[in-house]
């Protein structure tokens, strides 16, 4: 089936951009389920994709140099994320699940190391 670039589930896809009809890399529900998320927020759904894309992309390739060969998913994962902030900016909403805060306590690990959070 081909894309509509006019709906907004097309207009994500574009812009994330996932324009392969024949083997997308994200389906159409779960593009569905981002647009839901942040509440019909173009810029936050495209956000919510680049993460999760990035987030496989982590987890599927590693460091990989061989002789005539490199991948370097996490370097990929980055600009991916780099991307998504970007369109969270542009959101002007919060779409992200959790934010960190410094409150202030410190964590020592078992070799003595101290971090103040």
């Amino acid at each position: 089936m081909a894309i509509d670039y006019t709906t907004p589930l097309g207009k994500v896809r574009a812009a994330i951009p996932d324009i392969s009809e024949a083997d997308p890399v994200l389906s159409d529900d779960q593009i569905t389920a981002y647009l839901s998320v942040a509440d019909g927020n173009l810029y936050g759904a495209i956000a919510l994709a680049l993460r999760a894309i990035a987030t496989e992309t982590t987890l599927l390739y590693k460091y990989v140099k061989t002789d005539d060969l490199l991948v370097d998913g996490p370097k990929m994962a980055l600009a991916l994320l780099e991307s998504a902030k970007s369109y969270e900016v542009k959101s002007g909403a919060s779409v992200g699940f959790f934010s960190l805060v410094s409150s202030g306590f410190t964590l020592e690990d078992s070799w003595g190391s101290l971090e103040t959070l």
